[in-house]
């Protein structure tokens, strides 16, 4: 993805929190890089998961580090992925899976 200024300010503009389940504790994004590093971890520790319900998180993960790794170079299209990115990364909780993290910080 081509973060450019105007892509930095729309991503702050999102005030980008997610709920790191199991636990209650919430995570905030302050920078996109931060919210980049963070799903790529995600996604390096859950790519080899392919076995039942961790197959469901892996491609959870998959789904998000695809979209933040999208060839694009259209704000408008980067601006589409992101905002879709977003809302994938906050479903997250006992009702919508994966319903857990790696933590992989």
């Amino acid at each position: 993805m081509n973060i450019t200024p105007s892509i930095q300010n729309f991503f702050k503009e999102q005030e980008v929190e997610i709920v790191l389940f199991p636990s209650t504790q919430t995570r905030k994004f302050l920078e996109i890089e931060e919210f980049v590093d963070f799903f790529t971890n995600e996604y390096t520790f859950w790519k080899n998961c392919t076995d039942g319900r961790l197959n469901d998180v892996r491609v959870h993960f998959l789904e998000i580090y695809n979209r933040l790794n999208i060839q694009e170079s259209n704000e408008d299209q980067i601006v589409n992925h992101l905002k879709a990115t977003i809302i994938s990364a906050k479903i997250n909780d006992k009702l919508n899976p994966p319903a857990m993290l790696g933590r992989t910080e």
